[in-house]
C-alpha cells in the first residue's frame, strides 16, 4: 500500500463513506508529488459509485478544503491533490489555473 493511500485513510476518517472512497481513489493514483489525474470514470470504478456521486464528492471535498484541483496545460483532465494535516486550507473554490506546483 502506498504512503499516499495510508495518509488518505488516516486523514479521511471523519468524512462520509463516499467522500472517503473518492479521496482514497485519488490517493491511489497520486504520483510522488501527491498529484493525480484519474478520470471521473476511473474514480467511480475505484470508489464503487456512480460518476455523478464522484462529481458531488469532488465538489464537497473542495468545499471542505480537503482537495485542491488544478488545470494544467497539456493534460485534458484536472489534476487533484489531497490536502491533509497541517497543510489543510479553507479555500472554497479549490480550482486554480496554476501549473500544479
Amino acid at each position: 500500500m502506498s504512503l499516499a493511500v495510508k495518509v488518505a485513510l488516516l486523514a479521511t476518517k471523519d468524512l462520509g463513506k463516499n467522500e472517503r472512497a473518492v479521496a482514497i481513489a485519488i490517493a491511489a493514483h497520486a504520483n510522488h508529488e501527491g498529484k493525480a489525474w484519474p478520470s471521473v470514470a476511473t474514480i467511480a470504478n475505484y470508489a464503487a459509485c456512480s460518476e455523478r456521486t464522484v462529481q458531488r464528492c469532488l465538489t464537497k471535498l473542495v468545499q471542505l478544503g480537503r482537495l485542491a484541483v488544478f488545470k494544467v496545460a497539456g493534460i485534458a483532465t484536472r489534476v487533484y491533490r489531497l490536502v491533509t494535516g497541517a497543510g489543510r486550507t479553507g479555500t472554497a473554490s479549490g480550482v486554480t489555473n496554476q501549473q500544479g506546483r
